[in-house]
């Protein structure tokens, strides 16, 4: 989930990045269910829903001390 944190232009890109992520998954005909993943901001750009701060701190919590 850190990858792309300038987002994507289109849901179109957003499954692309996806597809090439887990190639061996049948991508679907219909993407439209990927808006459900992503929140569209004021920048007209779509963003991954989720928090970077927690991702951050998950990260964090497994680097060795």
């Amino acid at each position: 989930m850190q990858s792309h944190p300038e987002g994507f232009a289109t849901l179109e890109a957003a499954a692309e990045a996806v597809s090439a992520y887990n190639p061996h998954r049948p991508r679907p005909k219909d993407i439209g269910g990927l808006a459900k993943n992503l929140r569209k901001r004021s920048d007209g750009r779509y963003y991954w829903h989720w928090d970077p701060s927690a991702c951050s701190k998950a990260m964090a919590s497994l680097s060795p001390a």
